[in-house]
């Protein structure tokens, strides 16, 4: 089986150090052998290469490429994925890691048993302020259609933990055009993914740890970061009408774009400029754009007095 199948995990860091030992030597310990493991440094000046070099040497799973420029996460999962060499792919983020062995070896044994895509798996959430774990449970069957996937995705069914408790078979991504992706965060490899006709399986147990804490990426977004995101939600919505994968894209695309720009505007502290580059991206693309943009704006004035007054409740105690 491992001569084969080998799995290539792709794992993009910047200045994390610390963090990223802890996720390399999690994949050391699998018990499944045949993997590379493809760092991807983009300009890090913590001394990242040279701790690299010094304890991971002499292992041959390890490939290490640096950015000529600090380009982003998403450019580096690109490269990384240009790069690897295996049937089945791995999106790590440095700052996961696995507590699970046998997670490679229970995952390469059930893609040979059906016409699997992905293979999601549950996982802990670990609130680093608070050391609080909390697992995340996927909320749909053991095994599904990647198109039934699709059309619920974040909205029915819940999108698993970042990308590192997740295996793609890469042919599946070569099929979605892979290549041609600008936005390579979780969310969109996840939609391509989903595009071509299969299977997903969810692994109910609980194989690793994503880390919340206050340098994580998505708590520190912009507007072109979103507008990129939207552009390839846009894409699958027009490949779900070319190629009729259900019944009602409008409604699904709909969706997605409030799903997305809630996020940013809950999580991401942001100008109005910021914001009105989001809603008139929403106006031109969207076929109800314009009562869409209301109904954000309104969701956004709820959320702001609502946290107002829980600010007069903490000082009024």
């Amino acid at each position: 089986m491992e001569k084969h199948k080998k799995i290539s995990i792709i794992i993009p860091t910047y200045n994390r150090k610390e963090k990223l030992e802890k996720c390399i030597d999690s994949i050391l310990n699998q018990t499944y052998h045949n993997f590379e493991i493809i760092i991807v440094d983009d300009g890090s000046t913590d001394g990242t290469q040279e701790w690299l070099e010094a304890k991971y040497k002499t292992n041959s799973r390890i490939i290490y490429l640096i950015n000529s420029q600090n380009s982003g996460a998403g450019f580096s999962r690109k490269r990384g994925y240009d790069k690897a060499q295996g049937e089945y792919i791995i999106f790590c983020d440095d700052d996961d890691y696995y507590t699970d062995n046998e997670f490679f070896s229970e995952a390469v044994r059930i893609f040979e048993k059906e016409n699997i895509m992905l293979i999601c798996s549950n996982s802990y959430t670990r609130y680093e302020s608070e050391d609080k774990y909390v697992l995340h449970k996927l909320n749909f069957n053991n095994l599904i259609s990647t198109h039934e996937y699709l059309e619920n995705f974040q909205y029915n069914y819940q999108k698993p933990n970042s990308t590192f408790s997740t295996i793609f078979r890469k042919d599946s991504l070569e099929k979605s055009n892979f290549h041609s992706m600008h936005m390579v965060n979780d969310s969109s490899i996840y939609l391509r993914s989903l595009l071509n006709e299969g299977k997903v399986f969810v692994n109910e147990k609980a194989i690793g740890v994503y880390r919340i804490h206050d340098k994580n990426i998505t708590f520190n977004l912009k507007a072109d970061f979103l507008v990129e995101n939207l552009e390839e939600k846009k894409y699958i919505y027009h490949k779900i009408i070319e190629n009729q994968i259900f019944k009602d894209p409008d409604t699904w695309f709909e969706q997605q774009i409030r799903l997305t720009v809630e996020y940013f505007l809950r999580e991401t502290v942001s100008s109005k400029q910021e914001k009105e580059k989001i809603f008139t991206w929403i106006k031109e693309n969207d076929k109800q754009g314009k009562q869409l943009v209301f109904q954000l704006k309104l969701f956004f004035i709820k959320r702001n007095i609502k946290n107002i007054l829980k600010n007069v409740v903490n000082i009024v105690k």
